[in-house]
């Protein structure tokens, strides 16, 4: 059976995030003052892999890396003002 959960994201350049294998990561959003990524996971798996996630601020520079390739998640508008962007970083 699979469900949808979500995840807290802290506003850090560069973090691993322990989700059930082969979960799929539907977006990035924020709930309250803080950031949340929502996955569809299959329930019962006891096998789990760290995901990594990068959040960069809007203006801050993205570093080109060639051992994989992001994918967005979703923009973040926080009530402070400040912008994030979410991406899925996978390595080759």
């Amino acid at each position: 059976m699979k469900k949808i959960f979500k995840y807290k994201v802290e506003v850090l350049e560069h973090q691993l995030i322990k989700m059930p294998k082969g979960a799929f990561i539907l977006s990035a959003h924020r709930q309250g003052d803080d950031i949340y990524i929502w996955a569809v996971v299959e329930i019962g798996l006891d096998d789990w892999e760290d995901v990594q996630i990068e959040v960069i601020g809007t203006g801050n520079a993205i570093v080109d890396r060639e051992d994989g390739v992001r994918k967005f998640l979703g923009t973040v508008l926080m009530p402070n003002g400040y912008v994030w962007h979410v991406f899925r970083f996978n390595k080759k």
